[in-house]
């Protein structure tokens, strides 16, 4: 019982009770972009399969001065359950480069917002997410396909474990600065989940936390060309059901 109450009482203070899904709060780094992230967790009940939908917004971020974004990395709050094992295939990266990825191996989709013509123009492009192949299972490589202004690219990505008080996993996608052929990604929307029954078992890529302490935290670190890092972080809504 006593390391049962140790953790419901770190997943209560990584998160911020009461808050709505839309609420966010500043990044310890002081650098706050919490108007240009969003999160929401479908279904939102404790313990159970989801889906979690992430938007990065970075003509909101305050602090960006123009700088083109590279990279842009998603994470979980501790109690989320990431089970890669869920996922029925695995991208090579042969396949990711001929845009052949197996259909079992996607793991999110959603779409980027891109500026071209020097900024007068905006596109929209589409994003497919998919697990790759790796020599270590704890690696958890993505490939990113991306269709944008009349392009297409491939970038990659991973999904893993991190070493953080707060978050226990990361799903970041790198080279955004050139997956659009040369427009600059102002928005990112992605939906990230999957299931697949086996042996009459369904298996969930994500998994809800077991309890619901006011709100689950998440948290947006965004890397520019030029190497700089800004952070933010929230709470999305959840409940008993």
């Amino acid at each position: 019982m006593g390391a049962r109450r140790r953790y419901r009482h770190l997943i209560a203070a990584a998160a911020v009770a009461a808050l709505p899904a839309t609420a966010a709060i500043a990044a310890p780094s002081n650098v706050d972009i919490s108007r240009a992230i969003y999160a929401q967790v479908k279904p939102p009940d404790v313990g159970r399969p989801s889906h979690v939908k992430f938007s990065l917004d970075v003509t909101k971020d305050a602090n960006r001065g123009g700088r083109t974004l590279r990279s842009a990395a998603f994470r979980f709050a501790r109690g989320f359950r990431v089970d890669r094992s869920a996922v029925g295939a695995r991208c090579s990266n042969g396949q990711a480069r001929s845009f052949s990825c197996p259909p079992q191996s996607l793991i999110g989709s959603g779409s980027i917002v891109a500026s071209v013509a020097g900024g007068t123009q905006r596109v929209v492009g589409q994003l497919k997410l998919y697990l790759g192949t790796a020599q270590h299972a704890a690696t958890g490589a993505v490939a990113a396909d991306v269709r944008a202004a009349g392009h297409r690219r491939a970038a990659t990505g991973r999904i893993v474990r991190i070493d953080d008080p707060v978050y226990a996993y990361e799903l970041r996608i790198d080279g955004l600065n050139s997956a659009t052929g040369g427009g600059q990604v102002e928005q990112i929307h992605a939906t990230i989940g999957a299931t697949r029954t086996s042996g009459g078992r369904t298996e969930s890529l994500v998994t809800n936390p077991k309890i619901c302490p006011g709100g689950w935290h998440y948290g947006v670190v965004v890397t520019y060309k030029d190497g700089t890092q800004h952070r933010g972080d929230g709470a999305a809504s959840c409940r008993y059901p």
